[in-house]
């Protein structure tokens, strides 16, 4: 008699978390298309990219300053696990957001309140009327790079 696997139950606030989580990937995909955010390549292995690692700032998972639409092995895998091709990836985080964005990251983490049911659901409604947004506008902000 084989062994039963272990159903793993998945709290409501987690639920609540992937359910945001998806509405961000559906805005990012009407926003960005197939195109990576950071090297600008097209790309099928787009993701959810977190500058900041969701595991040691949980409180900034859902924040869109600390979050890109990347490839994972053109980008998001070079830059935490890759220490000198990160800094490529580096430079180009900077262009998009900025010299001083690392130090916006860290005082935003600092400050962020815990995230709590309520707080997540209003970033589902913030990103959900983003998304209504981007789908009326048949524009969208093209990714440029200035490396420079």
């Amino acid at each position: 008699m084989k062994p039963r696997k272990r159903i793993r139950k998945v709290s409501p606030r987690k639920r609540l978390i992937n359910a945001t989580k998806d509405v961000i990937r559906e805005l990012y995909r009407i926003k960005y298309g197939s195109r990576c955010q950071i090297c600008g390549k097209t790309r099928n292995d787009l993701g959810l990219f977190h500058i900041l690692p969701t595991g040691r700032y949980s409180r900034l998972e859902l924040a869109e300053d600390n979050i890109l639409w990347a490839g994972w092995f053109c980008c998001h895998h070079k830059f935490h696990h890759d220490f000198y091709l990160a800094k490529d990836i580096e430079k180009r985080i900077q262009a998009l957001r900025g010299k001083t964005y690392y130090k916006r990251l860290q005082k935003l983490a600092e400050t962020a309140p815990k995230m709590d049911e309520a707080q997540i659901k209003e970033y589902k409604e913030e990103y959900k009327r983003k998304l209504v947004e981007a789908k009326q506008d048949d524009t969208y902000p093209e990714i440029t790079l200035d490396i420079g």
